[in-house]
This record gives C-alpha cells, sequence and structure tokens, in this order.
C-alpha cells in the first residue's frame, strides 16, 4: 500500500481537534473482485478516532465496508461506495 496513488482531503472542522494529517484510506483494486478499502491513522499522536464504536490505533489498519461511519473529533464521516458491487471485503 506504500506506493498506492493518493489524494490529499480537506474536510472543514469547526476546531483544531482534527489534525490535517489525521487518517490514510487506500483503495486497493482486488483483482476480479472490485476495491478494498482500508483506513488507519496517519500519525500516533491524534485525538480519538472511532469507526463506528470501535476506537482506531496507531499501526492498526481496518478494512471499511460501505456505509461504515469515520467519527473525527469534530465531525463525522460516513463511506460510501457508488458501485456496491464494485467492492470486496478483504
Amino acid at each position: 500500500m506504500v506506493n498506492a496513488p493518493h489524494a490529499d482531503i480537506e474536510v472543514p472542522c469547526p476546531s483544531k481537534s482534527t489534525s490535517r494529517q489525521h487518517l490514510m484510506l487506500v483503495a486497493k483494486e482486488q483483482p476480479g473482485s472490485g476495491y478494498a478499502y482500508y483506513i488507519s491513522l496517519y500519525k500516533e499522536e491524534v485525538n480519538d478516532t472511532r469507526i463506528g464504536q470501535h476506537l482506531l490505533t496507531f499501526g492498526n489498519t481496518v478494512v471499511m465496508r460501505d456505509g461504515d461511519i469515520i467519527h473525527l473529533p469534530d465531525v463525522d464521516l460516513q463511506l460510501e461506495v457508488p458501485n456496491d458491487e464494485a467492492t470486496c471485503l478483504a
């Protein structure tokens, strides 16, 4: 996943509780079965971040599913996959 194409996405947040480099979300093509989506913390020193009710910890990677909610300190984001058949569960 290190050499995967990437894009920086800025999410407006009302306070400074969310780091400008807070998360990494990687979409990795799975031949013959669409994409798998992986999320991890960008760095160790960030405020609590949850995927659903589960705390995301530095060094761990979580496989995301369509509809999963990422709870940042100031804002919630939901993963929406336009074509659910083009995703796979790794």
